[in-house]
C-alpha cells in the first residue's frame, strides 16, 4: 500500500515538471517586431527614384547623388575615414542607376554592373580584392554582389534590378558585422522598390 502510493506520488509529481517546462517553453518572449520607416530618393524630376525601408532606429541621409543609412546615431560625425567603426555598426551609401545609365556603361545584369565598377575603381596597391561577383536572389529580381574583408572591417557591393534601372549600394561595417546582420539586411534591400515619380 505505502509501495503504491509513493509510485502514486512520483507519477504525480514527474506529471507536473513536465508539464511545467513544456509551459516554459511555450511562453518564452516573442522577439520584438522591427518598426519601419520608408525612404525615398530622386536623383531629379526627369529621373526614376527608390524607396526602401529602414528600421526606424536607423538614421539616413538623402543626398543629390543618393541616400546614405546607418545605424550608430553619430557614425557620419566619425574625424577621419582612417577611425575604427564602432562595434555592431553599419553604413550603406545607395545610389540610383537608371536604364539610360547602364545602357552607356554596356552593362548586361547586376554582375556586369559591378565588373565594371570594380574595374573602374581597381587599384592593385590596395591589397586584396573583391571576391568574384555572387548572383543572390532578393525578392527574384536580378541581383549580384562583391564582399572583401580587409584590415578588420567588411565591404559589399551590391547592384539590384529595378525593372531595368538598379540600385547600387555600398556597404561598410566591422568584420563579421554584415554576416550577423544579414537577415536584417536582406529586409532591408528585399524592401527596395522602383518609384516613377516624386
Amino acid at each position: 500500500m505505502i509501495a503504491r502510493l509513493c509510485l502514486s506520488s512520483c507519477v504525480i509529481i514527474i506529471a507536473l515538471l513536465v508539464s511545467a517546462c513544456a509551459g516554459a517553453e511555450n511562453s518564452a518572449p516573442e522577439p520584438t517586431p522591427i518598426q519601419w520607416q520608408r525612404v525615398t530618393f530622386f536623383a531629379d524630376r526627369l529621373q526614376p527614384g527608390f524607396a526602401l525601408n529602414i528600421p526606424a532606429d536607423w538614421r539616413y541621409e538623402v543626398s543629390d547623388t543618393g541616400v546614405i543609412v546607418f545605424n550608430y546615431p553619430r557614425l557620419l560625425a566619425l574625424e577621419s575615414d582612417d577611425a575604427d567603426l564602432p562595434r555592431g555598426s553599419i553604413i550603406a551609401n545607395l545610389t540610383m542607376l537608371s536604364a539610360h545609365d547602364v545602357q552607356l556603361i554596356g552593362a548586361r545584369n547586376a554582375a556586369s554592373i559591378l565588373d565594371a565598377f570594380i574595374g573602374a575603381a581597381s587599384d592593385v596597391r590596395l591589397g586584396p580584392t573583391y571576391q568574384a561577383a555572387e548572383t543572390i536572389a532578393l525578392n527574384g529580381r536580378d541581383s549580384a554582389q562583391f564582399f572583401v574583408s580587409i584590415d578588420g572591417s567588411d565591404s559589399l557591393l551590391l547592384a539590384l534590378d529595378l525593372s531595368g534601372n538598379y540600385v547600387m549600394a555600398i556597404l561598410v561595417a566591422p568584420e563579421g558585422e554584415l554576416a550577423r546582420q544579414s537577415q536584417l539586411l536582406n529586409l532591408i534591400f528585399g524592401s527596395i522598390e522602383l518609384r516613377l515619380s516624386q
